[in-house]
């Protein structure tokens, strides 16, 4: 080597003493790494390692640069012009790293790669030597960007010189590029070697966060947990730690920052996995990191916060606050979740996460165990309590009308958490609004019982809703009486009464005392306090209250006045009420009514009384006070019924024809047809009386026997005016009515008698046939009288056959005129022997002449009948003895009846038909019959 050269050489290496030195670059502080945060959408990357220059190192300036080139230009000698080389390469890789110029630094840092290439071919089989060479071109490549190969060489380095002081260092370097280039693998397992590697102290803290990250990005979120755990337990202080910004201020300034981030990565790994019950498993299984688990909680929620996962955040906070029950922070965590949740306007969340806080560390809870509540918690109670009570009442009115139930259980939840404000806070300055509240919510809940007692106690609380709590008391209590049992509604009643006076005592001029005086009224009178119902109306009535409360009160006194039977002050109350009652009132009508009721009863009381004048007299004045009242007609027929007792019979005449006039379908007029036939018959009209009748016993609406007697009145009316309608009137009332069996055969037999009087026979020989009939069938029904009538009957019937028979004479052929004879009179005496038969002497003795009368007649007949004609004298001699031997057995037949008529005389029977059959006999048989002698009504002889 030239001396000019040496000279120069040792020149520079003496000014630069400190200068190209092998640089032990120790990476990233935890301060730059630290910088970058994981984006919102969780894909954390760590900041590639930034060389740092070596301690110490004095910055080389141009001039010593461009020595080192010019060195290496003029240098003959390679082992000069190689060390140049490489010092030229080292000082362009450090100023590039520290940034000391800027213009060709990427050319320089080529020419560096260049350099180091050649100087590995001469130069780089020697351990420390190569070494050395690769870990400055790693460097070099790193500058350029070019990390792949940078990591590369840096894998040459650890593969070829596995024991060099360089090595641990490559580890470490080549993990940091692999990092960057998201190669997490390969990353994780050169970040293990540098941990595991002794000599590697100085990269073992940086290498474990970086491991923790490289797991992390793998999504080995347990094994990132148990690095940062692994940091957490070395760095943090020993002891409870409980508040993080104290704990970390007093961690030392180098440290600070990579617990910060040992708690992130934690952090993040647990979001991952689970948020807060993952953390409470990973505190389970390791028990060194309990005593900062308060940390790990902070921590975990404000990851979540950041990342907006409010309902992750919240689960985390009560996470701790479920994990451990009597931490004194268990409230305070308890609280962030409720402020996660709001802050994600989670309003349901939020109304459950506030119950729970309620309900845990209430003061009765055993959170406190004894112990009083903390004035912090107390004031978050009073809040959520308020907050949860509005919050269902609030959707309880929303709901109500949608879902009744839904609605009720909220309105009842609202009422728990009013009633719970009152009880911790009963001094606190809106007592008086919450008990209204408790009210209204326990009143729409259902709970009317409650809701009462709550009004009240709003009203003792004072304040300025004290009138309309005592006011909603009485409602509530009116509401229950409403919805009472039937056995419990007079106990309702009254406690609604007395709360309603209690209400109007104490605040006369609410604009709603009037009203509840008025429906105490109304109460007191349906529990039968007649008199203070009285008295408390009154007061309404001296007021200047409405007509409408007026009139309401009035109606109580009138009601309370007939109640008690004072009738006559009822009839001046229902006149008052009347009179406050415009005519378009839809209960006009109805209070007529009560008016004409007090009047009538002033009649039921008179008429009670045995006077019938003055009874008279009230009924009809219910006609003229109350013509439109529903029992107007009842009164005038009552009146009516009066006047007749009284026997005033024409006004009660007239008074009934009016009630028929103007009621024409009322249900009393069968009632008053009755009267009327009374009247009428009292005064002599009994033609109107046989009308009335007839109107009576044609009304389907009547009983059967009713109609049925009408029917036989309007006869029997009929028939005494001798009217001509009579005879149809009797055969109506057999066709209608039939019966009873006396009346009916009486029918038939006044029947018979008119069509004897009108000359019709043959209607007449109907109606004895219809009443013989009638009486056969007539079973146990028949009597004397019926049977004495049909035996008439049949003697009249007889008679008329036998007058027949006996009016037939015997002509020629007299065989033919003969049989017609004998059929009639076999007929007549038929009839005439059933006459006989029913045992009556008078109709008895005259069927009995009628018979031998018959008999005697054709035998007389016979002998007076036609002779035939030519028959020579002894012929006709001969034909009379003929007809003579014919006619003797009717003779003696006929003898017979009569004698049979006489032998009654023995029997006491002695009448016109006896003597008659005498008469008879003796001019059948003069000679035998014609002399007698009568005495006493008896025959001495009878043959």
């Amino acid at each position: 080597m030239p001396i000019r050269i040496r000279v120069l050489l040792l020149a520079l290496l003496t000014l630069n003493a400190c200068g190209p030195q092998p640089l032990k670059d120790t990476g990233p502080t935890i301060s730059e790494l630290a910088k970058s945060r994981p984006p919102s959408s969780g894909a954390v990357i760590a900041p590639a390692p930034v060389p740092a220059p070596s301690p110490g190192v004095t910055p080389p300036d141009e001039t010593a640069l461009e020595n080192y080139k010019r060195i290496a230009e003029l240098a003959t000698d390679p082992e000069t012009k190689a060390e140049a080389n490489r010092r030229l390469a080292d000082l362009q890789v450090q100023i590039k790293e520290q940034q000391l110029v800027n213009d060709e630094s990427t050319a320089a840092q080529k020419q560096s790669v260049e350099l180091y290439d050649q100087l590995l071919k001469d130069r780089g089989d020697n351990e420390s030597e190569g070494a050395r060479l690769l870990y400055q071109k790693a460097r070099a490549q790193q500058n350029l960007g070019e990390f792949a190969a940078s990591a590369e060489s840096l894998k040459q380095l650890i593969e070829r010189f596995p024991r060099s002081e360089y090595t641990g260092e490559a580890h470490f370097r080549r993990a940091e590029m692999l990092y960057r280039a998201e190669d997490f693998v390969a990353a994780e397992a050169e970040y293990a070697l540098v941990i595991a590697d002794p000599q590697s102290k100085a990269y073992y803290e940086p290498a474990q966060y970086k491991l923790g990250w490289s797991l992390f990005k793998q999504a080995k979120y347990e094994a990132a947990l148990s690095v940062s755990f692994d940091i957490l337990d070395r760095e943090l202080p020993q002891g409870e730690l409980s508040d993080p910004t104290s704990t970390l201020k007093d961690i030392a300034p180098g440290k600070r920052e990579l617990a910060q981030d040992a708690l992130r990565v934690a952090s993040l790994a647990l979001a991952n996995t689970g948020g807060g019950d993952a953390l409470n498993q990973a505190l389970a299984r390791r028990s060194t990191t309990s005593r900062y688990s308060v940390l790990l909680y902070n921590a975990l929620g404000g990851e979540l916060l950041d990342k907006k996962r409010y309902t992750d955040a919240a689960k985390t906070y009560l996470a701790f606050a479920d994990g451990n029950p009597r931490h004194p922070l268990a409230p305070q965590y308890h609280h962030r979740a409720i402020e996660a949740l709001r802050s994600g306007n989670f309003v349901e969340q939020v109304v459950a996460a506030k119950a729970r806080y309620v309900a845990t560390y209430d003061p009765s809870t055993s959170y406190w165990s004894g112990r009083p509540a903390s004035p912090e918690v107390l004031g978050e109670l009073r809040k959520h309590l308020d907050d949860l009570g509005r919050f269902h009442h609030n959707r309880a009115r929303a709901d109500k009308a949608a879902d009744k139930l839904t609605g009720r259980e909220d309105f009842l939840a609202a009422a728990r958490y009013y009633q719970r404000s009152l009880d911790l806070f009963p001094k606190d300055a809106k007592a008086g609004e919450l008990s209204v509240l408790l009210a209204d919510a326990l009143q729409d809940g259902g709970d009317l019982q409650a809701a009462a007692k709550a009004y009240e106690s709003a009203v003792s609380i004072g304040g300025a809703k004290a009138d309309d709590a005592a006011y909603a008391a009485v409602l509530a209590y009116q509401k229950l009486v409403e919805d009472a049992p039937e056995n419990r509604k007079d106990e309702a009643l009254r406690k609604a009464t007395q709360a309603g006076l209690r209400f109007a005592e104490g605040f006369p001029g609410h604009p709603q005392t009037l009203v509840v005086l008025t429906r105490a009224a109304e109460d007191l009178y349906r529990l039968k306090e007649t008199d203070q119902a009285v008295g408390i109306s009154a007061k309404v009535i001296k007021s200047r209250a409405s007509d409408d409360l007026k009139r309401t009160a009035w109606g109580v006194v009138a009601d309370a006045q007939f109640t008690q039977k004072r009738y006559p002050e009822a009839e001046a109350a229902y006149g008052e009420l009347l009179k406050l009652s415009p005519a378009s009132d839809p209960q006009r009508a109805k209070l007529v009514d009560q008016l004409a009721a007090a009047i009538y009863k002033q009649g039921e009381a008179a008429r009670s009384a045995g006077n019938q004048p003055l009874a008279a007299a009230a009924f009809q004045r219910v006609g003229q006070l109350a013509p439109s009242a529903s029992i107007r007609a009842t009164a005038d027929y009552d009146a009516a019924a009066a006047l007749i007792a009284s026997e005033q019979w024409s006004t009660a005449g007239r008074l009934l024809e009016n009630f028929r006039s103007a009621n024409p379908g009322h249900a009393l007029l069968p009632d008053v047809d009755k009267k009327l036939a009374v009247v009428y018959q009292k005064t002599s009209q009994p033609q109107r009386a046989a009308e009335v009748m007839a109107r009576i016993a044609g009304r389907s609406g009547e009983s059967a026997d009713t109609r049925r007697e009408a029917a036989w009145s309007q006869v029997t009316l009929l028939d005494q005016t001798r009217d001509p309608n009579v005879a149809e009137a009797y055969d109506n009332y057999l066709k209608n009515f039939g019966g009873p069996f006396e009346r009916a055969i009486e029918a038939r037999h006044r029947l018979a008698e008119l069509a004897q009087a009108r000359g019709n026979s043959s209607r007449r020989e109907h109606w004895l046939r219809e009443l013989i009939a009638a009486d056969a069938a007539g079973g146990r029904d028949r009597s004397d009288r019926s049977r004495f009538l049909s035996a008439q009957a049949q003697l009249e019937l007889g008679r008329n056959e036998a007058a027949l028979a006996m009016a037939l004479s015997l002509k020629q052929p007299l065989e033919k005129s003969v049989a017609r004879k004998k059929a009639a009179m076999e007929k007549a005496i038929a009839i005439l022997t059933r006459a006989a038969d029913f045992g009556f002497a008078e109709v008895t003795t005259a069927a009995t002449y009628e018979l031998g009368s018959l008999y005697s007649n054709f035998s007389r007949a016979l002998l007076d009948s036609e002779r035939p004609k030519k028959l020579s004298a002894l012929e006709k001699e001969q034909y009379s003895l003929l007809l003579e031997e014919q006619a003797f057995p009717f003779e003696e037949k006929a003898i017979e009846w009569h004698l049979a008529n006489l032998k009654r005389v023995n029997q006491g029977a002695y009448d016109r038909w006896v003597s008659k059959s005498a008469d008879a006999l003796a001019q059948i048989s003069p000679g035998k019959y014609g002399k007698r002698e009568k005495t006493g009504g008896t025959y001495d002889e009878l043959r």
